[in-house]
């Protein structure tokens, strides 16, 4: 399966990458290295999160094969139409990633079917080619397990102490985390905090992300690109511009996950 990116789509990526990176090295060339937040870390106290208790290394290992299987059945999705777009008429040429060398011909009737692709059962759920049907049945049914065993963590996270691990309660978190940032993009590895008690505070913005953002997103995304919902609820896919745009989204969350 060969991949496609759209020019314009590429060149944002770097602009964002390098210009990211960019600012670390110009900051830490003329202003110095900042100083390491994981240095000022408060003692530990009887009151925050020691170790981590059975019941969160086991939702995190369902989680893990629940995740598994949403994205290998997802795979399977995509690869029955290998092309993403932010439009919703999905013009020929118009979208701005694929998987699959094809290109759509201008002078003939082209369908859905015919653009589908084959994909290894060992990356996909089920795999094989336009095995769409099984692989909806695969991501539909699993992804309730993925949603309650999501609420259960979150539920336990804040019943016990092991919120205060993850969740950032000073907004002092976004510089520190972009000083730590500094420390890893200029090859000055920082000081890493006890994980039995602590995260730096990069960990600890990327870890809430995934949870309080990731997840969220992908549901949203996922629930916007449902013909019956936009049907029902108008407004709802107009959240990611259209539904193809929450398709593309959708994709996009899933590689945040990977």
């Amino acid at each position: 399966m060969v991949m496609g990116i759209k020019p314009n789509a590429l060149i944002i990526l770097g602009i964002i990458l390098l210009a990211t990176i960019g600012l670390a090295w110009f900051q830490y060339l003329v202003f110095g290295l900042p100083r390491d937040p994981s240095l000022s870390l408060t003692p530990i106290t009887p009151a925050d999160p020691k170790g981590f208790p059975l019941w969160l290394s086991l939702s995190h290992w369902v989680n893990f094969f629940f995740l598994l299987l949403i994205i290998r059945s997802g795979l399977s999705i995509l690869a029955d139409h290998a092309r993403l777009y932010w439009n919703n008429g999905c013009a020929p040429h118009s979208e701005w990633l694929r998987f699959t060398p094809v290109k759509v011909p201008d002078d003939r009737v082209w369908t859905a079917k015919e653009d589908a692709r084959y994909i290894s059962p060992v990356i996909g759920l089920p795999g094989y080619r336009h095995s769409i049907g099984l692989a909806r049945h695969w991501h539909f049914i699993t992804i309730p397990f993925f949603l309650l065993n999501g609420v259960a963590f979150i539920a336990l996270l804040f019943f016990t102490n092991q919120w205060k691990r993850l969740v950032p309660v000073s907004w002092q978190v976004l510089p520190d985390s972009w000083n730590v940032f500094v420390h890893y993009a200029t090859f000055n590895m920082p000081v890493e905090p006890n994980g039995f008690y602590h995260f730096n505070a990069l960990q600890q913005i990327s870890y809430f992300a995934v949870v309080f953002l990731l997840a969220p997103i992908a549901m949203l995304s996922g629930m916007a690109m449902s013909p019956a919902i936009e049907n029902r609820l108008h407004w709802f896919p107009k959240l990611f511009g259209n539904r193809q745009g929450a398709r593309s989204v959708h994709f996009l969350v899933m590689l945040a996950f990977v």
